[in-house]
């Protein structure tokens, strides 16, 4: 059986992206926008992201894809999985922040994909090693060790929900 690729589906998504921002948000309609593909992509570059970050616990099983669903490294057990998950989700044992933290981080990619990203510029320099520009009266430091570090790749809701599962050190198991 094919291993998930990313931890919802398109319309997974859409639903769950429907419920948690206003009809008017910005990357709610640049969602709308993108066809059913870019979606998909947007979904796999999404968790591509998430998986980056180093997570509390352990993965379920050694041989799956993704990096969740979790277990603790003490107890065994899934760590937080969602006591209203339904039979016909994509990925089984989840926390329910994950699943709208990837909703958001998607929504973001989104954004980028139509231009609106406000932040894009800040990776951009980041990824060209700038540390600091000026220009029109304004100017602005990059932090590059931050600004290239998987968990500031992370929508700043996606960073929210996700802050208590993300290692903060301590021995990796």
């Amino acid at each position: 059986m094919a291993q998930p690729d990313a931890y919802l589906t398109d319309t997974e998504a859409t639903t769950l992206l429907s419920a948690e921002v206003l009809s008017t948000d910005p990357q709610l309609m640049s969602w709308n926008a993108l066809s059913m593909a870019d979606k998909i992509v947007a979904l796999r570059l999404a968790t591509e992201q998430i998986d980056a970050v180093t997570w509390t616990g352990a993965r379920k099983t050694i041989t799956q894809q993704l990096a969740w669903p979790r277990v603790d490294l003490v107890t065994g057990a899934i760590i937080d999985k969602d006591p209203d998950e339904s039979d016909t989700i994509s990925v089984k044992d989840l926390p329910r922040v994950l699943t709208r933290a990837c909703v958001m981080q998607a929504a973001t990619i989104a954004l980028r994909f139509i231009g609106l990203d406000p932040t894009a510029h800040v990776e951009f320099a980041a990824a060209r090693g700038v540390a600091s520009h000026s220009g029109g009266g304004q100017s602005e430091n990059i932090d590059l060790a931050r600004a290239t570090n998987a968990w500031s790749k992370l929508a700043p809701r996606a960073q929210s929900l996700l802050a208590r599962y993300r290692f903060r050190g301590g021995p990796i198991r």
